[in-house]
This record gives structure tokens, C-alpha cells and sequence, in this order.
């Protein structure tokens, strides 16, 4: 080995290169740099700033797909369409609104998407979309918890329908997301008519709950006109009242049955649900169990 003499006599070894880098900040924040740099502790144990703010923002969106997964299916996906189409609106602009209108002229001529926009569009972002939202979320769900998902479907295929209906002969409209609303309000402000409930910061009864927000709707557009697409929901959700609740008190046959397909679909995705809910309770659920549970609930 080689050596070196010092000047005073001593020997010393003569100097090696170092394999050890040092870390630059440059190089920690390069594409470059390895998970395993980034991802280190600090000397108090705890994880860097840059790395505890991915966590947290991981977190915030797990918590955020949880609470979208428990909305109930088809007012999550009445809520999913809607975003969607602000979007188009967004991106699109008045040519993605003309395409998305509700117009029969073109629905007729295999454009069916339009019956789905054109139900849903609610408009561009603002606070009134935000409130939009929480009626949907808060009184939809509350209206499908009570008549079941199947029934829920008929009652929005009926409101498509008679709001299609009104939106092409008496009141002109390219789009009746709101109607669906108020339509929704009305529907459950009869089902306990004068129950208190909350509306901004009043409590009113249950039953004002559709013309407070028709209220709201016209002082904030000011104009009257903004009153135009909530008449046409109370008018349209009136009829489903009349005709599944007062008709049948009455003596009179309800027409408005759920088809039996429809029927046992939504109850084998409630069974498949359970079965995920038990699941996570370590206890086995197959699918043999869950068609016994559909014979039984066939034979009930």
C-alpha cells in the first residue's frame, strides 16, 4: 500500500476517494430521486413536510370516495350526471348546450342522450348549483331511502316524461333539471306535510318546502320567469302523488307499478351489497346464499 511521509516524520496513508455522496436539494427534489429518499423520516421520527402533505391529500380523497360510494345509486348517479354535464357546458360552451338541449325534433331521430341532459343540466358553477346539490343529495336521498331504488326509478322516468312532455308544448324549456328538483321537494314535503323542517336558516313546514324554493329561485334570477321550470315540478310531482298515493286511498288501481325485472334487479344489487356489508364482518357470503335470499324474498 502506498504511503506518504509528512513533514515531520510521520507516516500517514495516502488520501482515498470517498464512495459516500451528499445529497443536494436539488437532487432531492430531481425526477430522479428514489422513493426511498423521499419517503425518509426526519431525526424526530416524522415524515417530511412534502410527504405528510401527499398523505394528507391522499386521505382527503379517500374520505371524499368514501361519502360519494354511500350516496344512494341512483341519486348518485342523478348527482354524477349533472356534474357531468356542467362540464360539457363549461367546455363546450353554447354549441355543448345545443347539443346537450332537450329537443324531440332531434330525440326522435336517435339523439337519446338529450333526454338524459336534458333532465339533469342544473347550469355553470355558482352558489345556486352548490344548493342545487345539496337538495338533490339531502331530499333524493330521502325520497329513494323511503320508496325503495326500483320505485325511485319509476318516479324519474315518470318525471321525464310528463316534464318532456310540458317542456315541448306548454312551457318551452331545453332543459327541466330544475323541475326534477322541485318535482323531488314535493314529493317529499307531502309525505308528512307539516313537519318542521329547515330552509336556510327557517324552519318551515314540510309542505312550503318546494315554494320556498321556488322563493329563493326568483329573488335571486329577479325575474318571475325563474318560477316557470319550479310550477312545472309541483304540477308534474303533484301527478305522481295523486296517482300512487291519493288514487289508491281512494279505491282506484295504481298504475304506476314497478316491473318485476326491475324489481328483482335492484333487490339482488341490495342483496350484493349486504353481502359486501357482511363481508367485512368475516362472515362468508356466496352466491348461492344470495339466490336463496332472492327465492325468499320472491315467495314473501
Amino acid at each position: 500500500m502506498l504511503t506518504t511521509l509528512s513533514l515531520r516524520g510521520g507516516v500517514s496513508r495516502s488520501p482515498t476517494k470517498s464512495n459516500k455522496k451528499s445529497a443536494t436539494l436539488q437532487s432531492l427534489n430531481s425526477p430522479t430521486a428514489t422513493k426511498k429518499t423521499r419517503n425518509a423520516k426526519t431525526a424526530t421520527g416524522k415524515f417530511s413536510l412534502a410527504n405528510q402533505s401527499n398523505m394528507n391529500t391522499k386521505t382527503a380523497v379517500n374520505d371524499a370516495m368514501e361519502k360519494y360510494n354511500k350516496i344512494l345509486p341512483l341519486t348518485r348517479k342523478f348527482m354524477t350526471l349533472a356534474l357531468v354535464s356542467c362540464v360539457l357546458s363549461l367546455v363546450g360552451g353554447e354549441a355543448g348546450q345545443e347539443l346537450m338541449a332537450f329537443d324531440m325534433s332531434k330525440i326522435v331521430k336517435g339523439q337519446f342522450w338529450r333526454i338524459i341532459f336534458g333532465s339533469t343540466f342544473l347550469g355553470g358553477p355558482s352558489i345556486k348549483l352548490i344548493m342545487d346539490f345539496y337538495y338533490i343529495y339531502q331530499h333524493g336521498s330521502l325520497l329513494e331511502s323511503s320508496i325503495g331504488s326500483s320505485t325511485y326509478l319509476l318516479f324519474l322516468f315518470t318525471q321525464v316524461c310528463l316534464l318532456g312532455l310540458l317542456a315541448t308544448t306548454v312551457f318551452p324549456t331545453p332543459f327541466f333539471g330544475q323541475s326534477m328538483i322541485a318535482a323531488m321537494l314535493h314529493v317529499v314535503s307531502r309525505v308528512e306535510p307539516h313537519k318542521p323542517t329547515k330552509w336556510i336558516v327557517f324552519n318551515i313546514p314540510s309542505w312550503m318546502l318546494p315554494f320556498a324554493f321556488m322563493v329563493g329561485d326568483v329573488l335571486q334570477a329577479q325575474s318571475p320567469g325563474a318560477a316557470v321550470p319550479h310550477i312545472m315540478g309541483i304540477l308534474t310531482g303533484h301527478m305522481w302523488v295523486f296517482l300512487k298515493t291519493v288514487n289508491v286511498k281512494m279505491g282506484g288501481e295504481d298504475f304506476l307499478v314497478v316491473p318485476e325485472i326491475v324489481r328483482d334487479k335492484f333487490a339482488l344489487d341490495e342483496l350484493l351489497e349486504s353481502g359486501v356489508a357482511n363481508k367485512k364482518k368475516n362472515e362468508k357470503m356466496t352466491m348461492s346464499k344470495i339466490r336463496e335470499m332472492r327465492r325468499r324474498k320472491r315467495n314473501q
